[in-house]
């Protein structure tokens, strides 16, 4: 249970109003449906589910075969949909690769188009088969590549969720769930009954996760309905083998009965851990938590784009790492080609350019201070910051300016931009002058205002210029003010109250 932080489970139950909801279990009899049907989410939601056995249907679990869907349900009366059915023996994909396609893949899609086109959020079970198991603890953004069929079968319905221009899907990816109703388990307890020896693979890991942990990381996703890939995976990984022996460690007699052997299947991945990461993971990387403030704002938006002005180091006092880490990416702009190779090696999917963006293309001085954490082409900020150096620690440059404008339409043309961070030390205003607002307009502005007042916000430039384009101040930290732009459709959820 160490997996979920417990303070996380207090506040999910201390919400009351959430007894309401209901839930549909898509595959009830399942491992992992019929333990949230069993556990009912802690009590908390009305929980049913649906079973390709006509002899199990009662009134809270209904027909529905994922092989031959009729989508006759009424998917509108729920909020939440789980979907745990599925074929999930590799070797059974491996031998008969329609049925796989049809039930794991093609009719897997088409019910979760029905439940988001019925308003439903759907939590889709996909699995650590999405990678090849080359190694080991795998990423969230790290590049899905299956070798076998199964996972095929889970990358696409992933692929189709990645697509969807919508908040009401996520995906959450499994290593090896233990229950006691896990079949390797059961295989065990039952050769242990009979005094037969038990047979575990030393060369194939396992990166074990309790069923309750499980239950617990969904009732987050329930809770939260947050859009994403998510992943909860074990703290180890571990062969079958020595997973045996340390199941059966205070047992002599049954640790005796484990022998090891060794897979020859070749299209068995090796390695099966994956790095846990679930919506209350938020690790900051900027100087006030900026970057929370923003995903917060831009909570529907899935692998955006941020254009990140004034970039300096692509890990430290950062605004854009934290959506990196989150799949995003975009194009970063500083004076100091120092962060250059920091920013290849660390952020490869970024685009580093060393360029001054300001109003318009002019010649000006450029000065890099001694921490190289500080540089401008500021009149004003130069004066401040030569009273703390020496003039010899002090770099100084002649460079020709570029425009906000000129590099959106160089390197993203008409792609979406959702979100602009400026911080280039006094010309932040300048910068947006030279962005050209009226032709695009990113979602959510992050920019310095250090000397902005709260109590009189008519007097800042910023906020007067932004205005102008329809721009609508939603935060402020004491350095950094946000804006946002509401007629994105992504931004349609902030109430009208809180901007108007």
């Amino acid at each position: 249970m160490d997996k979920i932080k417990k303070n996380e489970m207090c506040q999910i139950s201390s919400k009351k109003n959430i007894i309401n909801n209901n839930i549909l279990v898509i595959g009830a009899n399942s491992q992992i449906g019929s333990a949230i049907i069993k556990n009912q989410l802690n009590g908390y939601y009305n929980v049913f589910g649906t079973t390709r056995h006509n002899d199990r249907t009662d009134e809270h679990t209904f027909f529905f075969d994922l092989a031959e869907p009729e989508f006759n349900l009424d998917f509108s009366k729920y909020d939440c949909i789980i979907i745990c059915a599925g074929i999930t023996n590799i070797a059974q994909c491996e031998s008969n690769q329609q049925a796989c396609e049809e039930i794991n893949s093609t009719n897997t899609i088409a019910l979760i188009k029905k439940c988001v086109d019925s308003n439903c959020f759907v939590i889709f079970l996909s699995s650590c088969a999405v990678f090849d198991g080359s190694k080991q603890f795998y990423k969230h953004t790290d590049p899905t590549n299956p070798n076998t069929f199964y996972g095929i079968s889970k990358q696409k319905v992933e692929n189709y969720i990645q697509s969807l221009n919508t908040n009401a899907a996520c995906i959450l990816r499994l290593t090896k769930v233990i229950s006691e109703s896990s079949r390797f388990i059961q295989n065990w307890k039952s050769a242990a009954d009979n005094k037969d020896e038990i047979i575990a693979f030393s060369n194939i890991f396992i990166s074990p996760i309790d069923i309750k942990d499980v239950l617990d990381a969904i009732q987050i996703l329930v809770q939260r309905k947050t859009t994403g890939v998510f992943q909860l995976g074990g703290n180890e990984e571990i062969s079958f083998f020595e997973y045996a022996k340390k199941t059966y460690i205070s047992n002599p007699k049954i640790l005796s009965k484990v022998v090891e052997t060794f897979a020859i299947d070749p299209n068995i991945p090796k390695y099966n851990s994956l790095v846990t990461y679930l919506p209350y993971q938020k690790n900051s990387y900027s100087f006030e938590g900026s970057d929370l403030i923003i995903s917060s704002l831009l909570r529907n938006v899935f692998r955006g784009n941020y254009i990140d002005v004034g970039a300096n180091h692509p890990i430290i006092l950062n605004n854009t790492n934290y959506f990196y880490q989150n799949g995003w990416s975009g194009l970063a702009i500083d004076g100091n080609d120092e962060f250059k190779n920091l920013w290849k090696n660390n952020r490869p999917r970024d685009i580093f350019i060393s360029e001054l963006v300001t109003d318009r293309i002019r010649n000006v001085e450029f000065s890099i201070y001694p921490d190289r954490t500080l540089s401008t082409m500021d009149s004003t900020s130069v004066k401040r910051y030569e009273e703390r150096f020496l003039q010899n620690e002090i770099i100084k440059k002649q460079v020709t300016t570029t425009t906000l404008d000129y590099l959106k339409n160089h390197y993203f043309n008409e792609q979406e931009i959702h979100l602009l961070s400026i911080d280039i030390e006094g010309e932040d205003l300048n910068c947006l002058i030279g962005a050209n607002l009226r032709r695009w307009q990113p979602g959510v502005i992050v920019i310095e205002t250090k000397h902005m007042s709260l109590y009189n916000i008519s007097h800042n430039e910023i906020v007067n210029y932004l205005t102008t384009f329809g721009y609508r101040l939603i935060a402020k930290t004491p350095l950094d003010a946000f804006f946002i732009y509401p007629q994105k459709q992504y931004l349609q959820w902030v109430p009208n109250s809180i901007i108007s």
